[in-house]
């Protein structure tokens, strides 16, 4: 036997322990991963070996268990009430107080002074002071500062607020 029958052989033996360890570490729902070309080492040639591919296996369906339905219960016959011979004695009257099932009114929330004294607010409705910076929106705009002071937003050094 010449050698490199030898080797095609040890090679295509190796190739097929390779495939066959490959197929039985792997769980048939893995991705197949790429074989590597550090794995064929070999000088010569190998033939490709083919590689299985995994069957779909069927997977069984769940079918809907049927609900038990209840029985209505038969009602019982309503029975005559007996004849009195003598009028019911009257019931003592007592006072019923009449339940109520609205809420309690909510408190409403208590307004600081600076909330309700100024105006422009900042967008994180703080009030404004002079010497601030001005949005745009708020360019021209006069108000009140927490003081209660007029400011107004104008173009000095920069749009800031200014006590007028």
């Amino acid at each position: 036997m010449s050698l490199s029958l030898r080797l095609r052989r040890a090679s295509a033996a190796g190739a097929l322990l390779a495939a066959a360890l490959f197929a039985t570490a792997c769980e048939p729902t893995d991705p197949v991963a790429p074989a590597s070309p550090a794995a064929h080492s070999s000088s010569a040639p190998a033939a490709p070996a083919p590689t299985p591919t995994p069957s779909p296996t069927p997977t069984p369906t769940p079918t809907p268990t049927p609900t038990p339905t209840p029985t209505p219960e038969p009602t019982p016959p309503a029975t005559p009430a007996p004849a009195a011979s003598t009028p019911p004695a009257k019931a003592a009257a007592t006072p019923t107080t009449a339940r109520t099932t609205s809420k309690p009114p909510t408190p409403t929330p208590a307004h600081t002074q600076e909330a309700a004294a100024c105006h422009p607010l900042s967008n994180a409705g703080n009030c404004y002071k002079a010497g601030q910076f001005c949005r745009n929106s708020d360019h021209g705009v006069s108000g009140t500062d927490a003081s209660g002071r007029t400011i107004v937003c104008v173009d000095k050094n920069g749009w800031r607020w200014i006590a007028s």
